[in-house]
């Protein structure tokens, strides 16, 4: 399995990542509706163990460890110096460098898996997808939002997750015709 080439983003890029509009816009509109998409299936993630899969900064992991409270909270990125930013919140997550396509976690271990704007920055995401189905127990459930992209587009996702043994429960736009959301459970 090759490696991902270098995400690229530039230095305004990496500073939007923690910045306080990207904190506003993900606790406001893209974990809103990822609750009532939750809320809707009848699904409560508080006291279970969930991953931040992507977690860069470590924004997002703050606000799913106050959204959901979750009896554990795994988070990893692949770049190393967002994995360095987000120790240094002092949240309590121990966060690690890794690769989305292969983790050293054991298969049936998660309850779920959040992957925000992650999967497309992934050439092969297909084999995140599969992963994600691997970590994640029976019931479990993986909520994913990405934009529509010539590497990632809503019916390869979704083909990929049927493939891969998941449920699409809901789908909804943060972002109207450019970003959607997914709650998927692994059957």
């Amino acid at each position: 399995m090759g490696e991902i080439p270098s995400i690229g983003l530039t230095e305004s890029q990496m500073r939007a990542l923690d910045s306080s509009w990207r904190g506003w816009f993900l606790k406001n509109q893209e974990l809103r509706i990822m609750r009532k998409m939750l809320r809707k299936a009848g699904i409560s993630l508080q006291g279970k163990v969930i991953m931040d899969a992507g977690c860069g900064s470590g924004l997002g992991t703050k606000f799913l460890l106050e959204t959901f409270s979750p009896s554990k909270m795994i988070a990893f990125d692949y770049m190393p110096e967002q994995v360095e930013l987000a120790k240094t919140k002092g949240l309590p997550v121990g966060f690690y460098v890794g690769d989305m396509r292969r983790l050293d976690l054991p298969a049936n271990s998660l309850d779920a898996c959040f992957a925000i704007t992650v999967l497309h920055h992934i050439p092969d995401w297909q084999k995140a997808v599969k992963e994600a189905a691997r970590m994640l127990r029976k019931g479990g459930v993986f909520l994913v939002e990405e934009p529509q992209e010539d590497t990632f587009g809503w019916a390869k996702f979704e083909a990929a997750a049927k493939a891969n043994g998941f449920e699409i429960l809901d789908k909804r736009y943060s972002v109207p015709l450019v970003m959607r959301s997914y709650l998927c459970r692994k059957l």
